[in-house]
């Protein structure tokens, strides 16, 4: 009996095991023969109650190729769990992920796989092209290249189609003769054809699409699934006789079907679309990416007039399409919507003539926040004219794609693309005090590289270009200001802009530091009035030195300044500092000199220099002259005797009237600047009293001669 029994369960497991075999032959063959629904049904039959990786991976696999990413993605979850599952499943899952909207869960998994192949680079390609949809309203007109799709022989060509690198398209050309024509404009009917992308911007000759979609009425637009596999066709409706079907009111009607790719590369025809209505033209299939979803355009009863925007929604678990659902009255117009494009579900472009615009048909745009659709917007210059455009086509990444216009003529086909975008930074110099900065050099650096420079004009602005994706450096700089750095960048940005900047060139800061002191002592004096007089001699400011003798002024910027001390009975020598041409902050240390004067002192007059055998003060050469005015202006009651010497060329009676004419012309321009004559005499000496060895006969050089051509002033009388 025990050895019956065991035969028994023997032959039970191979009878088992023989059946899930026959199932997964079964399955192989219906995936091979594009049955997978059939495939799916045999694999879940091998599969029963126990779980396997590689049956999990062929369901999944067989559900990708149905286009329901989300029972491929369940499945490829649960081979997964199998330690020693195909690494490969790991790149099938993350593509489900992609399809369905998780992208950082589909790297995670990529990454898995990376791990152990890091060398697989259509792996790590995939990666590359995994970019998420740009929104096209990010980029501006003049980022939009268009250019015209080398197709020749055909009166007319519009809505592009591509998969991989064959772009399906229609076509319209010159009927042959004694071929049935379009009634509507004697050509011949509309085909579906097809171009390779070649290398370059090379392209194939076109050809008509492989297998028995074109008919002999007409064919397209078309739409395609991820893979390539599914078609579906705008077409004319046709009896069994391949004749025209006409409605009620013989008009031919326009369907969609839907036609598969066999092994062969031809196109066979499948079904007619369920949602199709007998007596209306259902036309221009959109299929999303996830296929999904379809839109399409029909001129059915219930809608907003003319053609309207319908969406069916995909059964995945009968795969069949649902009710056609009209996109509602911010889609809609009374006019005509036409030619969808949704890569996604909730992003539609399609052409209209009902929602203004710039003329024919115009290419718009709507979002879909789950409940409504947002009012178009139209996508303007250059994708759209005042001519009919449509057929609006965009790349997964956003950046290019396909458009059909007729605004040379004929319906022909453009592609598009987005470039760069352009920078421009415009910026204005100003100073501290919010002044502009005219004449600044601005300087733009990227490291230690000087890439541009330019000068502000005489409101202190200035522009210059800037390129995509980089850092810079912007440099402002003049005499007597500060130098000031900005950084600017265009990483990060996708639109082209114009970057404003400010370049505050600060005014360095100026002081003085002084002290107060005796000639003669060197002693520090207090309470002596310094005053801070600009280049013309006006008073900008006054302190008293304090108990050290000390006094401090702020100066500005580009400026000549003069500082004099007074204090009865003393003679003050001014000190001149300027900041004219800094660009440096500076402490000036100055020391104001104060001389007591007493009866019958006499000073000599520093830099009072005449010309050879002239008696007129040079205006270059007043010297000390104006520190003896404001002498007399500071002592109201002070009398002097202005004095004057000559060298020793000459006679000595000569020089004897030129020096008393010197001391005149000295007195007279105190007398010029208010003070009174009868407070001053004059006298000349001639070259009586030399202050060096260079008397007649001795030869000597000009500067010694200059010497001793001086004007002094002898103290006559000093208030007490």
């Amino acid at each position: 009996m025990r050895i019956i029994s065991i035969l028994t369960l023997t032959l039970g497991i191979l009878v088992l095991s023989g059946c899930k075999q026959s199932y997964i032959s079964k399955g192989d063959e219906a995936y091979n023969n594009l049955a997978f629904k059939k495939a799916i049904k045999n694999f879940e039959k091998a599969l029963g109650k126990k779980e396997d990786s590689k049956l999990h991976a062929k369901i999944a696999s067989a559900y990708e190729r149905m286009n329901n990413s989300a029972k491929a993605e369940e499945h490829y979850e649960i081979a997964l769990k199998d330690e020693n599952a195909d690494d490969k499943i790991h790149f099938n899952y993350a593509k489900s992920l992609v399809f369905n909207g998780k992208q950082d869960e589909a790297i995670t998994e990529i990454n898995l796989y990376l791990q152990k192949h890091p060398g697989d680079e259509y792996i790590k390609e995939w990666v590359s092209k995994q970019t998420k949809i740009g929104e096209f309203d990010e980029f501006e007109p003049d980022r939009i290249n268009m250019e015209l799709l080398p197709i020749s022989g055909f009166s007319g060509t519009f809505s592009a189609c591509p998969n991989k690198d064959i772009v399906y398209f229609i076509g319209e050309k010159e009927a042959e003769t004694g071929a049935i024509v379009n009634p509507w404009n004697g050509k011949a009917f509309l085909d579906v054809f097809q171009i390779q992308k070649g290398v370059g911007n090379s392209w194939s000759e076109p050809k008509p699409i492989k297998g028995d979609m074109n008919s002999i009425l007409h064919d397209g637009p078309i739409t395609l699934d991820s893979s390539g596999q599914t078609a579906y066709v705008t077409k004319s409706a046709v009896k069994d006789n391949n004749k025209r079907k006409l409605d009620d009111e013989q008009y031919n009607q326009l369907i969609i079907a839907e036609y598969k790719k066999n092994i062969s590369g031809n196109w066979t025809f499948s079904k007619d679309l369920s949602f199709n209505q007998a007596k209306s033209s259902t036309m221009h299939p959109a299929l999303t990416y996830d296929a999904k979803f379809l839109f399409f355009s029909s001129d059915r009863e219930g809608g907003k007039g003319g053609n309207d925007l319908y969406m069916v929604e995909l059964d995945g678990n009968t795969n069949t399409w649902g009710e056609a659902q009209n996109l509602g009255p911010n889609i809609n117009t009374p006019g005509n919507e036409v030619f969808p494009f949704a890569y996604v579900k909730d992003t539609l472009f399609f052409s209209s003539n009902g929602h203004g615009g710039m003329g024919g048909l115009d290419v718009f745009v709507s979002t879909f926040d789950g409940s409504v659709w947002s009012h178009p917007r139209n996508l303007k210059a250059p994708i759209n004219t005042n001519f009919d455009d449509f057929s609006f086509y965009r790349e997964k990444n956003g950046l290019a794609g396909y458009l059909s216009s007729n605004r040379t003529g004929n319906d022909k086909i453009y592609s598009w693309g987005v470039h760069d975008p352009v920078f421009l930074l415009v910026g204005k110099v100003i100073d501290n005090v919010n002044d502009p900065v005219p004449y600044a050099n601005v300087v733009l650096r990227r490291g230690n590289i000087v890439l541009d420079s330019v000068i502000t004009d005489p409101s202190g602005e200035f522009s210059m270009p800037l390129e995509w994706k980089k850092d810079y450096e912007v440099n402002g700089s003049k005499i007597t200001l500060k130098t000031n750095t900005v950084n600017v960048s265009t990483l990060g940005k996708t639109n082209s802009d114009t970057i404003n900047v400010e370049l505050i060139l600060e005014s360095p800061e100026f002081s003085v530091n002084g002290i107060v002191i005796n000639k003669n002592s060197k002693a520090r004096i207090p309470n002596v009035k310094v005053e801070l007089l600009n280049s013309v001699d006006a008073r900008l400011n006054e302190v008293q030195s304090n108990a050290n003798g000390e006094f401090k002024f702020r100066l500005n910027s580009n400026e000549d300044y003069s500082i004099y001390g007074s204090l009865k009975n003393n003679f003050t020598r001014k000190v001149e500092v300027s900041t004219m041409g800094l660009k440096e902050s500076k402490t000036f240390e100055v020391v104001l000199e104060l001389e007591e004067l007493k009866e019958d002192v006499t000073v000599t007059l520093n830099n009072i220099y005449y010309d050879y055998n002239k008696w007129n003060i040079r205006a270059d050469a007043v010297g000390d002259l104006d520190n003896l005015l404001r002498f007399m202006k500071d002592n109201p009651g002070a009398r002097i005797e202005l004095r004057s010497h000559t060298d020793s060329r000459g006679t000595s009676d000569y020089n004897l009237g030129l020096s008393d004419k010197r001391a005149k012309s000295a007195m007279n321009y105190l007398i010029s600047r208010g003070i009174d004559a009868a407070r001053m005499e004059y006298k000349g000496y001639g070259e009586n009293l030399l202050k060096n060895e260079c008397k007649d006969g001795v030869d000597c050089s000009e500067e010694k001669h200059q010497d001793n051509r001086r004007t002094e002033f002898k103290v006559l009388y000093l208030d007490k």
